[in-house]
């Protein structure tokens, strides 16, 4: 339901980074399976898009259905690499932070700024040596199998991937959903207790783990950018492989990290300030130009396929509030974010009951 100050839940496209991967080998076309639960076929690419999540749990329960796999959300965790934009930037803020407390911060308001469909609250100790992080979903009041039990999943393997301890076991790992079948798989990743309909998709653990040490234990970001940027060449259908495109791509997987400046990416790139500046100057751009064509880019693509409030648009693509993107906006189009979303929405309705 759609609510005055958060409009539609939605979040990022680049959700969906892996699935077309285990659609294909199934024999499906994610395309076809996109348009039928109302999502745009923008999607597959556009990673920054912002999309409608009523959709994309629709989207993950039909390809649960139709290609009879009900272990889904573990699986298509599983599959997920560093280099996944929804993996890179986490580890990412790993290396700029302490502990994993520190982390979880940086985390929790990328995660905000990403969508508003989810949040993940962190409990230091909800008795004494036990900590909690729990899924709060503003979607359904039922419980959803598939992106509940991918969310968890996804927590606790780049808690070991973002700590390097491979050996992290959470205490207990919660779901709302009744007690699948087979829970072989589930054992498998959590290696813990795991209880079903329960109150709240959750995960327990050693309290002790906040303090564990983040900095340097994860893979070489360079590395991680690099295959980041192969993997984004090989779905863009015209890909041009000059400094201004790896910029941007760096640039859009990072954005909402707090590591967007001139200097960070020419780090992430392997460059300093100087080079890239000059790199990007051979091609007749500099980095501010790149960065502000990506986020022209971003906010009219947001303001086509999305209901997202332009309050939080613009916090994502990192202006200080409203006055300031309406005004950038208005230099990009003659006309404020709201006129413009009204004259261009491609928005396709939403079919709920694939």
């Amino acid at each position: 339901m759609q609510t005055s100050t958060q409009g539609e839940p939605h979040l990022r496209a680049l959700f969906l980074i892996g699935l077309e991967e285990i659609v294909t080998e199934h024999g499906g076309d994610l395309g076809l399976l996109l348009e039928e639960c109302g999502l745009p076929a923008l999607a597959r690419t556009n990673y920054e898009l912002l999309v409608p999540y009523r959709g994309v749990h629709a989207l993950m329960e039909l390809v649960a259905r139709r290609f009879d796999l009900p272990n889904l959300g573990l699986e298509w965790a599983q599959r997920m690499a560093p280099h996944h934009a929804d993996v890179g930037p986490v580890l990412a803020m790993a290396r700029c932070a302490a502990t994993v407390r520190d982390w979880y911060r940086d985390f929790a308001l990328y995660l905000a700024r990403h969508n508003n469909s989810f949040r993940l609250d962190l409990d230091p100790e909800i008795r004494p040596g036990v900590s909690r992080l729990r899924e709060r979903n503003r979607l359904y009041g039922h419980p959803s199998r598939q992106s509940g039990e991918k969310m968890m999943a996804n927590s606790v393997l780049v808690m070991r991937q973002g700590t390097g301890r491979e050996d992290f076991a959470p205490l207990l790992v919660r779901f709302q959903h009744a007690r699948p079948r087979d829970i072989t798989l589930h054992e498998r990743i959590f290696r813990c207790p795991v209880e079903f309909g329960c109150d709240e998709d959750s995960i327990e653990f050693d309290a002790a783990f906040l303090d564990a040490p983040t900095a340097g234990a994860m893979p070489p970001l360079r590395a991680i950018v690099r295959k980041y940027v192969q993997h984004r060449a090989n779905v863009m259908p015209v890909y041009d492989p000059s400094m201004a495109t790896h910029v941007s791509l760096v640039v859009g997987s990072m954005i909402g990290t707090g590591q967007t400046s001139l200097g960070a990416i020419a780090d992430i790139l392997g460059f300093s300030s100087k080079k890239l500046q000059r790199l990007l100057a051979g091609e007749r751009t500099s980095f501010s130009a790149v960065q502000e064509d990506l986020r022209r880019k971003l906010a009219l693509d947001m303001l086509a396929h999305s209901s997202a409030p332009v309050g939080l648009i613009a916090s994502l693509l990192d202006y200080s509030g409203n006055a300031a993107f309406t005004l950038a906006f208005r230099k990009w189009t003659g006309t404020s974010p709201l006129r413009w979303r009204q004259q261009h929405r491609q928005q396709p309705p939403l079919r709920l009951s694939a």
